[in-house]
């Protein structure tokens, strides 16, 4: 057995990490890696993949993102310390993700922490009050992306959004525009809801995806708002469970959260690999 970095998949390592990432999906009941690594395997995005083969078959995988630095998540959210120095060696920052409480060496830092919340729901009736829309593609493209990218200004992730991001999304099977809700302000975004079913998994589960609420509006009763109305949408589709993930530092957001019955399951780590 042996880690080694492939730039471009054949055809075959990308078939035995999908079957790899079906494997531990099951096992672990939830998606064995994040949703943009696994989209980069499906599309055979270059670079980044690092591989763990036995003879001619891949039996581990982990992707390597460039983000302020090199950001690491192993399939199934572990840590291989063989992987890890292989990565570092021609790399000045590597960062690496943990998940489910999975062992870690306790020499290294955490830099981050990620809450992944779960709420069961019951219908309720909302309504559609007005300025409350489904997204209205693709004429609401750069008003959506300049209002998330000002919600989430000082997110590493979320708040430097392109068109290409958005459109990746987009044309993704899962991709609904009426579980992507708009709710306007004197004919500006103040909210929003974009929400993403899981019908395939084992439990059909509905994940507030992207949540943002105008930083000029916020303390004004928005975020509550906007959060019922993306809670209705989901159980209007037959879907009492949803889950979302959320910095464990944005003490606002968790209690907004936790105010609409969402509870923590399981907190990932974000390490510093000296």
């Amino acid at each position: 057995m042996a880690w080694r970095e492939s730039i471009v998949l054949t055809p075959s390592e990308r078939r035995d990490i999908l079957d790899l990432c079906l494997t531990w999906d099951d096992l672990l009941g939830r998606e064995s890696i994040d949703e943009t690594r696994r989209r980069r395997v499906q599309h055979n995005s270059p670079g980044g993949h690092w591989l763990n083969v036995e003879g001619n078959r891949v039996i581990g995988y982990a992707g390597a993102l460039a983000h302020r630095g090199t950001e690491v998540e192993m399939l199934g959210g572990q840590f291989d310390a063989t992987l890890a120095a292989a990565i570092r060696r021609d790399r000045a920052v590597v960062r690496w993700w943990i998940r489910d409480s999975n062992p870690y060496p306790p020499h290294l830092s955490v830099v981050r922490q990620l809450d992944f919340m779960r709420a069961e729901l019951e219908p309720f009736h909302f309504g559609t009050p007005p300025g409350l829309r489904r997204i209205d593609l693709p004429r609401d493209i750069d008003s959506w992306l300049a209002h998330n990218n000002a919600s989430f200004a000082n997110h590493p992730e979320q708040g430097s959004w392109t068109k290409d991001d958005l459109e990746a999304r987009v044309q993704e099977p899962w991709f609904d525009p009426s579980a992507f809700l708009l709710w306007e302000d004197d004919r500006n975004i103040a909210a929003s809801c974009w929400i993403k079913f899981h019908e395939l998994a084992a439990e059909r589960v509905g994940e507030i995806y992207v949540f943002s609420v105008d930083p000029k509006v916020q303390g004004k009763g928005w975020g509550r708002r906007m959060l019922d109305a993306g809670l209705a949408a989901i159980t209007d589709r037959g879907v009492h469970h949803a889950v979302l993930y959320v910095d464990a530092d944005n003490l606002a957001a968790t209690a907004l959260y936790e105010s609409a019955g969402f509870t923590t399951r399981r907190r990932d780590l974000l390490l510093q690999i000296p």
